[in-house]
């Protein structure tokens, strides 16, 4: 009931061998961001897939009930309705057009979309560092240097991280 990554020496045994089966998978988590938000989206495969009888916490690693369904999730948070995203959507029809100042993307919307979150690396497979967000189907990116290459990709956040909290502050 593990999610691992499947490359050469990512999983390591002593004294042992490890088992590829027993509901093990090597698919994508689906963290909301790799690089520290370890959060699962809604269509994660690790959502539902745990064993319910190797839990012994009624609350995850934030406080969120640990079984929201009849199954736990893998990995350290539940993934809770109303407050994480239910899908990591890829835009389709993303364009990409250099000028001599900035680098300009824009990509077909994703239906239900709130948000989208905007991604760069100098490695097309590694290395993706959020970079900006936008509302709209479109970004600038003005801190692109001429004569270096750029990989992009860009998420859509259909559903809101949390609920936004209403604030009200009186002035004298």
């Amino acid at each position: 009931y593990s999610c691992y990554k499947n490359e050469t020496n990512d999983v390591v045994v002593s004294n042992g061998t490890f088992t590829y089966t027993n509901n093990n998978i090597s698919s994508n988590p689906l963290f909301i961001n790799a690089s520290g938000d370890y959060r699962l989206f809604g269509n994660s495969p690790c959502v539902n897939t745990g064993l319910n009888s190797f839990n012994s916490l009624s609350e995850d690693i934030r406080g969120q009930n640990r079984i929201q369904n009849t199954t736990i999730d893998m990995g350290a948070y539940e993934w809770t309705s109303g407050i994480d995203p239910i899908a990591l959507d890829i835009p389709q029809d993303i364009t990409i057009q250099k000028t001599e100042i900035s680098t300009i993307l824009n990509w077909t919307a994703v239906s239900g979309a709130l948000s989208y979150n905007i991604y760069r690396s100098t490695n097309p497979n590694s290395g993706f560092e959020l970079i900006g967000s936008s509302v709209l189907t479109n970004y600038e990116d003005n801190e692109s240097l001429s004569g270096k290459s750029y990989f992009y990709f860009v998420r859509a956040f259909t559903e809101s991280r949390s609920k936004p909290k209403k604030v009200s502050v009186k002035l004298k």
